[in-house]
């Protein structure tokens, strides 16, 4: 069951993978540090294209 709700969710993925926890991870990181110091009301979608559909 689980393989076929994993499979689903690639399929709708234009990357065709899912996300891996670092990806994510690295955006929060980043706008954590020093170089987004002057990052305001900006939004990142980490989903690998699926908001685009």
């Amino acid at each position: 069951m689980l393989d076929i709700v994993i499979a689903h969710a690639v399929q709708g993925n234009p990357m065709g993978r899912l996300r891996k926890a670092d990806e994510p991870a690295a955006i929060a990181a980043f706008l954590l540090s020093r170089k987004a110091s002057f990052v305001t009301g900006a939004d990142y979608a980490v989903d690998g294209g699926e908001a685009q559909l």
